[in-house]
């Protein structure tokens, strides 16, 4: 019964937990562009920015930095995205998801929800918390205590525009 969800929920959820690390690390590639150059628009697909650690040390936010369009483009339009993008992502795999237990043909109705809820729930944990997983191992990659305070500014800003 389980040959086809299981693979097909776990694989859904990788590829999309591996966009949004993807994301997250060009977020930070360009965040450390732009305070070191003024400028950052170079998005890259690969997953070799992944784990990136670029060196965003020396942030001092000044008046110039608060009103410079693409740095709010870069704390905030990129979780902005994510957070559109997340919940059309749910719906397809709570549809795919209902589908498939359909397919199972479960002997009871508790089951039934059961394993829906496993499918649903697991995509849900991993990817709306994938901000806080990547920040907490991936994307700070030191032990500088300035480095940690960057990165919780970048998981509030992230959490903000969540909310």
């Amino acid at each position: 019964k389980m040959c086809v969800s299981i693979p097909l929920t776990v694989g859904f959820t990788i590829v999309t937990l591996l966009g949004i690390l993807i994301l997250y690390g060009n977020r930070d590639v360009m965040l450390a562009q732009y305070f070191a150059t003024g400028h950052s628009y170079h998005i890259s697909v690969s997953m070799d920015v992944i784990g990136q650690t670029a060196p965003i040390l020396a942030v001092e936010l000044n008046k110039e930095h608060l009103r410079d369009p693409d740095f709010w483009i870069i704390i905030i339009g990129f979780p902005t995205a994510l957070g559109l993008i997340l919940p059309l992502l749910n719906f397809c795999l709570r549809k795919v998801s209902l589908w498939l237990n359909e397919l199972e043909n479960h002997r009871t109705e508790a089951e039934y929800r059961t394993h829906f809820i496993i499918k649903v729930f697991a995509f849900r944990f991993v990817c709306y918390f994938a901000a806080l997983y990547y920040y907490s191992f991936i994307g700070v990659g030191t032990t500088d205590p300035q480095a940690t305070e960057h990165g919780i500014v970048r998981v509030a800003s992230t959490l903000f525009t969540y909310i």
